[in-house]
């Protein structure tokens, strides 16, 4: 997704430096990667290494999918996708990248579903964090991009209080609303784009 540009420059010269991480890869090599994007399936043909895809959407049964709400991996089922503990579709897809590492590695489904069972989410990325007067609080601080906030809010069945803000990077915020008028009911702003997104 198009992020860090301020940095980069452009997309195209992001996306180039992303790809620098399979350039050493051999045959020898996996490269896990998500099919349900045309774009990384067409970049997924730049590496020498073996290519193992996963899928939520259906592109794929070579590697780790979900079909019916069960997450596989090839024809295997592992478990059911509703049962991962961390919310969200972005983190089905995080489960099935995992699932297909771990698979490689030999790990058993026990061990798999074990960890899924109880991986409260990596540190700022929908992490959650505690429960306060039968309110859950997660800690999505990472979400820096529109890509990042809108698969986050998502992935909420109950209404969410959003604390958005930070640094102005040139976005404007309206391909949020239809997430706000979905999954929020309340928003806290601050920082640079307080106002923007007010």
């Amino acid at each position: 997704y198009e992020a860090h540009t301020d940095y980069h420059g452009s997309r195209e010269n992001y996306v180039a430096a992303k790809m620098q991480l399979i350039k050493n890869q051999t045959a020898a090599d996996y490269f896990v990667v998500n099919f349900d994007n045309e774009e990384w399936r067409a970049l997924s043909q730049q590496t020498l290494a073996k290519v193992v895809p996963f899928s939520r959407q259906g592109f794929t049964k070579e590697g780790a999918y979900e079909e019916n709400g069960i997450l596989y991996f090839k024809d295997e089922a592992i478990m059911p996708a509703e049962e991962i503990k961390v919310p969200g579709t972005h983190n089905i897809e995080n489960a099935l990248a995992a699932i297909a590492v771990a698979k490689l590695e030999g790990v058993s489904n026990e061990a798999i579903v074990e960890v899924l069972h109880h991986f409260s989410g990596v540190r700022h990325r929908t992490q959650y964090v505690t429960m306060f007067k039968e309110r859950k609080f997660y800690n999505d601080s990472k979400a820096t991009n529109m890509e990042a906030t809108e698969k986050a809010l998502a992935g909420f069945k109950e209404p969410v209080i959003l604390l958005a803000g930070g640094l102005d990077r040139g976005f404007t915020f309206e391909r949020l609303i239809p997430y706000f008028k979905e999954h929020v009911r309340g928003l806290v702003v601050f920082g640079e784009t307080k106002d923007l997104i007010a």
